[in-house]
């Protein structure tokens, strides 16, 4: 695409709605499967192909989960502000299109602690997320800095 003043406004807009889905998607399964599971923390699966139905256990979180929560907050807050404080005059325009991209490096933890939140559970899960989302924070990070040529 040609730079254009209209581009980043455009691309702006292309990327709230396509990253945002992304993340619609993701509440509305883990909503699903939190409100939809049983007290004992299981969810009742039927195979498609022969009906048989199978009680699957998610877990519930305790107090070491919110922990682990609470320390990829602290990841997530240390990471953004890191990446405003080096944000400022006499800095050359960055890459429209690797900034776009760098994002979805981020979706990588998502898809993975969702679908491997079915095999592990809900205990080990959260410790593999919060493992996987802070190496990809660190990975955004490196990444957005060599782009930016610092």
């Amino acid at each position: 695409m040609a730079p254009s003043p209209e581009l980043p406004r455009r691309l702006a807009w292309f990327f709230l709605l396509h990253y945002g889905f992304f993340h619609l998607g993701y509440l509305v399964f883990l909503v699903a499967l939190t409100y939809g599971s049983a007290p004992d923390g299981t969810i009742e699966v039927t195979e498609a192909e022969s009906g048989e139905r199978h009680e699957v256990f998610l877990g519930h979180p305790d107090g070491l989960d919110w922990l682990g929560v609470g320390l990829l907050a602290l990841v997530f807050r240390w990471t953004a502000g890191r990446e405003a404080r080096e944000l400022g005059p006499g800095r050359r325009p960055p890459n429209i299109g690797a900034l776009m991209f760098l994002p979805y490096l981020r979706v990588v933890p998502m898809h993975l602690a969702i679908i491997l939140a079915l095999l592990l559970g809900a205990g080990a899960t959260i410790w593999l997320f919060v493992a996987l989302k802070t190496v990809a924070e660190a990975a955004t990070l490196h990444l957005a800095r060599k782009i930016e040529g610092g």
